[in-house]
């Protein structure tokens, strides 16, 4: 369950636990994860059998990057201010089909979140809630096999951002004591989850409203400097004396531990953002992230794992059937899992073409299926409207002898308006609108950054196939690089 703040945590727990109590639970199987109840040793253990919590209540946790096979539902309890990615994130938490599972995942969504979550799905992958509610679309595992293992790397040029402190003379630490009550009151009210995938409120009230008071929880000074210092590295005395000064001989309450935290980083926390153009050797297959296997003969194989909807099946490329038409390009791993019946099109006419004088060509590759940082090290990074970074695997590299590459995405037309408007945005200075603009900004980043080795294209398709056009320019592209 994914909450707005702390605050809205602590209120409603008291509701969760009534439900499971009714249901003959333990309030154990919960666990918090937040910023004033960090339990990362236990989050990190969610993803396993062996974990005794099954509940997790989060803030600003579990979003991006974060994958438990064994969830199967989410709620999200809280309203969103834009409409960043937060909601396709957490979404898709538990729609991950892990072997043997025959359960369905269920989302609860507000009516305001449900939109977000539609627009979502129509900008990333091109389909609305209305097309999965037609299909129930079965997902079926699958083992790809890698066929090329001494592919070499793709070396680009790339901006690399870290933070580090400013060096600046830093005053003597000097806090102020927070002002609060000695109790707290929380307003308790006996909540349901909604038994819809979506409804107009998450949480639904069914009793009155009882009021419980209970003491603030503390810690001792002495403590308190020893959390607060390890946090910020600071000395352990001078923490110590100021808490002293400001407390003298009683315990710091847990509420005023974030707001002297605080303090502490508007005094010491003084940070700025470099940036350095390097030369980095992209992987675009990592051994490491396939599992290694022995073929009969003795040889070493590397497979992995797929997930893909029943009725993608067609999608599936294997290179047995491709072979007259792909020869020796392509098909790094066999079979190719494609996303959309325009990127199988455009991958099997770029074939053709590229047979027709294979001299100068290295070989292509698509990339698009293969997303996870273990497994490739190609992507680039770009900041989503959510203000956070993240990872996207463009769908095909074309590489030539002569050490250059294009870069090929496949996009549905739906998308060109917007991608062409990012882009000139871009170039203004403004910021984009859509995620799909963002991703091209980044790729364009690439192009930019190495313009004589490196050349990226979108191509734009129309029902089921990429213009003969668009196949043209690509060409002519490739000429030319």
């Amino acid at each position: 369950m994914y909450f707005p703040q702390t605050d809205d945590v602590q209120t409603l727990r008291p509701a969760i636990e009534m439900k499971l109590a009714e249901l003959g639970l333990p309030a154990t199987l919960l666990l918090e994860h937040h910023t004033k109840s960090e339990h990362k040793a236990d989050f990190d253990r969610f993803r396993f059998k062996d974990s005794p919590h099954r509940i997790a209540l989060l803030v600003d946790r579990g979003v991006e990057g974060w994958n438990v096979p064994a969830l199967f539902s989410c709620a999200l309890a809280r309203k969103l201010t834009s409409s960043n990615n937060f909601v396709l994130q957490a979404a898709c938490r538990c729609l991950r089909q892990v072997p043997g599972n025959t359960k369905s995942a269920r989302i609860y969504l507000s009516m305001d979140n449900r939109a977000i979550l539609d627009k979502q799905l129509q900008e990333t992958y091109g389909e609305t809630l209305a097309d999965l509610d037609k299909t129930h679309r079965k997902s079926v595992q699958a083992k790809i096999r890698l066929r090329k293992l001494s592919i070499p790397p793709l070396v680009v040029r790339q901006e690399i951002r870290t933070v580090v402190r400013k060096d600046i003379e830093r005053k003597p630490l000097v806090l102020e004591k927070p002002t609060s009550e000695q109790l707290s009151t929380i307003t308790v009210r006996s909540m349901t989850i909604a038994e819809q995938n979506s409804s107009q409120s998450i949480l639904v009230e069914t009793g009155a409203t009882e009021v419980i008071t209970t003491a603030i929880q503390s810690n001792d000074v002495y403590s308190a400097a020893v959390d607060i210092g390890s946090i910020y590295q600071l000395d352990f005395w001078e923490v110590y004396d100021e808490l002293r000064r400001l407390y003298g001989n009683d315990d710091v309450p847990a509420g005023h531990l974030r707001h002297l935290q605080r303090q502490i980083e508007q005094q010491i926390c003084s940070y700025e953002v470099k940036s350095e153009i390097v030369e980095r050797a992209l992987a675009l297959v990592k051994l490491d992230g396939f599992d290694k296997e022995f073929a009969d003969d003795g040889t070493e194989v590397y497979t992995a794992e797929i997930s893909y909807p029943i009725d993608k099946e067609h999608l599936l490329a294997p290179y047995d059937t491709w072979k007259e038409t792909a020869k020796e390009f392509g098909f790094h791993y066999t079979p190719y899992n494609f996303d959309s019946k325009p990127e199988m099109t455009f991958f099997e006419s770029l074939l053709r073409e590229l047979n027709v004088a294979p001299e100068e060509i290295e070989d292509i590759y698509f990339t698009g299926a293969i997303t996870d940082p273990k497994k490739t090290d190609f992507y680039v990074e770009y900041r989503g409207e959510d203000e956070q970074w993240h990872r996207y695997t463009p769908d095909f590299v074309i590489r030539k002898k002569n050490g250059k590459c294009l870069i090929v995405e496949v996009k549905d037309g739906r998308f060109k308006n917007a991608i062409d408007d990012d882009l000139k945005r871009d170039t203004n200075g403004e910021e984009a609108r859509s995620t799909e603009g963002r991703k091209a900004i980044a790729l364009k980043k690439y192009e930019h950054l190495d313009p004589e080795k490196l050349k990226y294209e979108i191509v734009y398709a129309h029902d089921e196939a990429v213009g003969s056009d668009q196949l043209a320019m690509i060409t002519k592209e490739i000429k030319e690089l």
